[in-house]
């Protein structure tokens, strides 16, 4: 996959060099914009591009653009300020610092609020499959610079790995504390109109009970993100459940490695 890379169409020399700075560390196709119209832009791209800018990359679907924000991981962390309890951090249960394994990256949004929340020392390791939705998370990671250092540090902290997770579990020869997969984030999310630039990006596999027995032996703790975690109850009916009692989002907790059998 080549992504092709422009500028806006006033960018100024300095946005220009980084566009093309970041467009060789992609692997992508740098394009000068030289008035190409966004219509041009689609037919040289095949439908999918990203336009550079001083705020840094938006992607272009046809189904619209996407930047990175913070929007998704700011009202937690402001919560988290305030001393209000934050349930996916609890589902970790991390006590001090460890090295926490995202297999579904996506926005970033759990990433960062972990990376933040968590003891300090804390290491983060994000993987995502999509390339183009990849790209637009990881330079928030890198460059992404908030009003706030301990918020822009927390970005900084996050190692992020463009790959399949399933790939990754199979070769890793690494041991977490906490393995974590957001399966949500593949289906119902996307029905949102503030996703919709996405859906056809974005690599729509539900989670097996395969992949979870494997992420069992590679972790002390394996969490998942649900709705309902009656599925999840029934391949593992000893898993613990976190969660608000009226929230719609809930948290299985699976103890992994020699703790997996002990319910």
């Amino acid at each position: 996959m080549k992504l092709i890379v422009t500028t806006s169409m006033k960018a100024s020399g300095t946005v220009c060099i980084a566009a093309k700075q970041w467009t060789h560390h992609i692997g992508g196709i740098f394009v000068e914009r030289w008035g190409k119209s966004l219509e041009r832009l689609t037919e040289l791209s095949g439908g999918i591009f990203i336009v550079y800018t001083a705020k840094g990359p938006q992607l272009y679907t046809p189904q619209g653009k996407h930047g990175f924000s913070l929007q998704l991981a700011e009202l937690r962390i402001k919560k988290l300020r305030r001393g209000e309890r934050d349930y996916l951090l609890e589902a970790f249960d991390m006590r001090q610092a460890g090295h926490i394994l995202d297999c579904t990256c996506g926005l970033g949004a759990d990433a960062i609020t972990a990376s933040f929340g968590l003891p300090s020392g804390t290491r983060v390791t994000a993987l995502e499959n999509s390339p183009y939705l990849g790209v637009i998370t990881a330079w928030g990671f890198q460059h992404y610079r908030h009003e706030k250092e301990d918020v822009t540090a927390a970005l900084r902290r996050i190692r992020f790995i463009a790959m399949d997770y399933q790939i990754w579990l199979r070769r890793t020869s690494e041991y977490y504390d906490v393995i974590y997969f957001d399966p949500m984030f593949a289906h119902p999310v996307l029905l949102s109109s503030n996703f919709k630039p996405l859906r056809n990006v974005v690599t729509l596999e539900p989670i097996t009970k395969e992949i979870i027995d494997l992420a069992l032996t590679k972790a002390s703790r394996v969490v998942i993100k649900t709705q309902s975690t009656k599925w999840i109850q029934s391949w593992f009916p000893w898993m613990e459940n976190i969660g608000g009692k009226y929230s719609h989002i809930q948290y299985a907790v699976l103890k992994g490695g020699s703790q997996a059998w002990t319910k």
